[in-house]
């Protein structure tokens, strides 16, 4: 992967070290990433939604613009464009929150695909780990990842 702007900023020493990207697992983006980290230009630019999740998705767009200028509510609203449905509240130190269904089908919008990754730096051909993380499937495939046998220290 392309990875310089990373190398940039863990290269400690005069000595050039090269990190690279385990891809470990795919999953879906969890439903509290998206009221900052869902890709809507990504969808929008696919121009394959329906009438009513292009909407969806217009309204998402707008909703993250007031939460980044510090909208409070506009964190709830987005997600009920996720999960439209509330499954009504439960009360947890004398305050009530609201309970959602967050199953895959009951969705309003899709949840993008991400990549479970290892951030690993190379010593004689042998990787260690220096974290983990997760990055967008489209992120992931833009960088045109290799395949490769990895040895963990």
């Amino acid at each position: 992967m392309n990875n310089d702007w990373i190398s940039r900023a863990l290269n400690t020493g005069r000595d050039a070290q090269r990190f690279d990207f385990v891809a470990l697992s795919a999953c879906t983006m969890p439903i509290h990433w998206t009221v900052e980290l869902y890709p809507v230009d990504e969808y929008l630019a696919l121009e394959q939604c329906d009438e009513t999740t292009l909407t969806r998705l217009r309204m998402l767009q707008r909703y993250q613009n007031n939460w980044r200028n510090k909208v409070p509510w506009a964190a709830s609203q987005i997600l009920d464009l996720f999960v439209p449905e509330k499954n009504g509240n439960v009360l947890v130190d004398d305050e009530y929150y609201d309970v959602y269904d967050v199953e895959r089908e009951s969705q309003a919008l899709p949840l993008p695909y991400m990549v479970n990754v290892m951030l690993v730096d190379w010593v004689d051909g042998v990787a260690r780990r220096l974290g983990i993380g997760k990055v967008l499937l489209s992120g992931w495939l833009e960088n045109n990842p290799e395949v490769k046998t990895v040895i963990l220290e």
